[in-house]
């Protein structure tokens, strides 16, 4: 997954909530754009849990980016 495509799906308005898949087969849930940050190289994805568990998550081992329409392969 590209740094830009991340980005891209992080801006989109309205924003549609995601679920990052890394290659470890970890899936990381983005209800909303507030709890998401990508650093400034664009190296990291900060994600925060609606518990308030911060995530760390390394860009180059994310494996793919679904939304609802992506999960159910339309």
């Amino acid at each position: 997954m590209s740094i830009d495509g991340i980005r891209d799906v992080m801006k989109r308005t309205p924003f549609i909530p995601f679920t990052v898949r890394m290659i470890s087969g970890t899936r990381v849930p983005v209800p909303h754009p507030d709890f998401a940050m990508l650093s400034r190289s664009g190296r990291r994805l900060f994600v925060v849990s609606e518990d308030d568990h911060l995530q760390i998550l390394d860009t180059l081992m994310i494996e793919a980016i679904e939304t609802a329409d992506t999960a159910n392969g339309s």
